[in-house]
């Protein structure tokens, strides 16, 4: 679930050029996302925290606070055990993740990332008791806070 806490988050300005922000950029180009709309959805699931449990009850975990079927298909089960997962081990389960729930890569966008996110589909809307999910994925585009946000994490000096 996106944290009203995440304005208020820390996590470490890695920049640009480390392992964490190029894999990030390169899966967002894999999806065809805007690598920083991409990172912004990660930074409001879970402040860039592949190893953060979160949502209802603490049931949910990692960079897009999968539930309990998503981490028995896509994840690890030691690593999440351990809580011992990168950033970089973590992507392509969400990209695997995305794919099958139907985002399809240079036809969907953000939008249709965060949708399939938070409400299982691209073509779906979620609702997390005050918020619906389309409202929120404009916190992850220009104008964003969490798209500014991004835009710092990744190191870009001139956000675009």
């Amino acid at each position: 679930g996106l944290s009203d806490q995440v304005s208020q988050s820390s996590f470490n300005n890695i920049g640009a050029g480390t392992p964490e922000v190029n894999a990030i950029i390169s899966s967002a180009n894999r999806l065809k996302l805007p690598p920083q709309e991409y990172a912004a959805i990660l930074m409001g699931e879970s402040s860039m925290n592949p190893n953060v449990w979160g949502g209802l009850n603490k049931n949910h975990f990692g960079l897009i606070q999968m539930g309990t079927e998503e981490r028995a298909r896509y994840l690890d089960p030691t690593k999440v055990a351990n809580r011992s997962y990168t950033i970089q081990e973590q992507l392509p389960a969400i990209k695997n993740f995305l794919l099958d729930r139907g985002f399809i890569p240079g036809q969907h966008a953000t939008k249709e990332a965060y949708r399939t996110i938070h409400a299982g589909r691209p073509d779906r809307q979620g609702f997390d008791g005050s918020v619906y999910t389309d409202e929120n994925s404009l916190r992850m585009m220009p104008g964003g806070d969490l798209y500014q946000e991004a835009g710092r994490y990744l190191g870009f000096t001139d956000p675009y």
